[in-house]
């Protein structure tokens, strides 16, 4: 497969336009990918408990945009042969590969197994389309055109389902929770990291502001916490040398984890922002939930889990209570037992690890967007539920983790050549 390489003159020389640049150059695959988050907002609704598992209209055209999007991918199978072979070599692509295959093969005890092949199906097309557009990728620039718009839309798409979601209960009286958004706020952070190397060009220096925007007026504390947390790991690691530096940096890192433990200075009151103390000490309602799911789901079954989406189906059913499990190594637990919280440890462990190895100004963003994630990823489900856009986005990094860690390893040196695509 022929590939561009990424150098500065063909960057002067063909720096596009937002419009020209990604959309116009964007494999089918990616734009797929930019049309599901507008697809889930206009599609997504405040139902009643009793009739969250009924198969409307909205959840139809879900289906088709899936069905149709799975026969594409069928039809363009042959371009991706040459590539995925090499990419297999990369660690984190076989843990994911893995956890989405125990997915399906967890239909065989589910105890819901068609909405376990249908969730499986759902998250087997959304890898493939990112693995698809990453592979169709001129060079790394152009990878990060498409991810990067992506995280815009999906951005953009989840802050206005939540304001219409809140307004319609009832819960605009105040514009922190009209804006409140913990997946929005996530993928806007791995944004945000991802624009950082070039936030003084065009495209992606608009970009940084528009995540970083995005991270503020969502009010996700745990969000804030990643990216406290982020920042602070790669100023110290990444950006400075000198042991002086790193000593003040370890002290100043002990100060703000006992400050934000404390939660009585304006750092926590920051963080916690618009939370009451009843909220802070109980998760938002996240710690209740967490117990029910280890008292009528884990205890029972921890070998093998409930099922790939069963047991927080269950979950719905039972508690009247319409949510997904808040924490992605909870709902691997709970899915597919002991494997599935193995596969998504050393998922986590292997996309920070393949990112470190990558030189230069994209491997400290990559290494960046992989860890706060990951740290988000104990309040979001990340890729251990069915497809949504946080899902997407750690999956689109994996791959384009894996993708730079292949090509350092075929070139033999400390640093990847500035190209993606096979």
């Amino acid at each position: 497969m022929q590939s561009m390489s990424f150098n500065r003159g063909f960057a002067a020389r063909q720096a596009p336009s937002f419009a020209a640049g990604v959309f116009a150059r964007a494999p089918v695959s990616a734009l797929f990918l930019m049309a599901h988050p507008i697809l889930m907002a206009l599609c997504s609704r405040l139902r009643p408990q009793e009739d969250f598992a009924h198969i409307d209209p909205a959840a139809l055209a879900q289906i088709g945009f899936f069905a149709v999007a799975g026969l594409w991918l069928l039809a363009e199978l042959r371009s991706m042969t040459p590539t995925l072979p090499r990419w297999l070599r990369s660690r984190p692509l076989v843990y994911l590969l893995g956890y989405v295959l125990l997915a399906g093969v967890s239909a065989l005890w589910s105890a819901e197994p068609t909405l376990t092949l249908y969730r499986f199906l759902e998250i087997s097309v959304g890898l493939g389309l990112v693995l698809h557009a990453a592979m169709m990728a001129r060079d790394v620039r152009h990878a990060l055109w498409m991810f990067v718009t992506y995280c815009l839309i999906a951005v953009a798409a989840n802050v206005t389902m939540g304001v219409i979601q809140s307004m319609v209960a009832g819960q605009g009286s105040s514009l922190v929770r009209l804006v409140h958004a913990n997946v929005g706020s996530a993928v806007a952070a791995v944004g945000m990291f991802l624009c950082m190397p070039f936030r003084k060009q065009g495209f992606f220096r608009i970009g940084f502001w528009l995540f970083l925007a995005a991270v503020v007026i969502t009010t996700s504390s745990a969000t804030y916490v990643a990216v406290l947390v982020t920042a602070l790991f790669a100023i110290l690691f990444r950006v400075s040398t000198t042991a002086r530096n790193k000593a003040l940096l370890i002290a100043a890192c002990i100060a703000l984890v006992i400050t934000s433990i404390g939660l009585t200075g304006k750092l926590g009151k920051l963080i916690m922002y618009n939370k009451t103390a009843e909220a802070v000490r109980t998760g938002t309602g996240r710690l209740a939930m967490w117990q029910w799911y280890w008292d009528n789901a884990i205890s029972e079954k921890p070998l093998l889990g409930q099922g790939f989406e069963s047991g927080e189906h269950q979950y719905r059913r039972e508690t009247g209570f319409i949510s997904n499990a808040h924490n992605a190594f909870i709902a691997a637990t709970v899915s597919l037992g002991v494997p599935g919280a193995a596969l998504t440890f050393l998922l986590a462990g292997s996309m920070v690890w393949g990112a470190a190895r990558v030189r230069g100004p994209i491997g400290t963003a990559l290494v960046c967007a992989c860890i706060c994630i990951w740290i988000n990823s104990l309040t979001i489900p990340a890729v251990s539920s069915r497809l949504r856009a946080s899902w997407i986005a750690t999956a689109w990094l994996c791959v384009l983790v894996t993708a730079l860690a292949v090509r350092c390893a075929e070139r033999g040196r400390a640093g990847p050549r500035k190209e993606i695509a096979g």
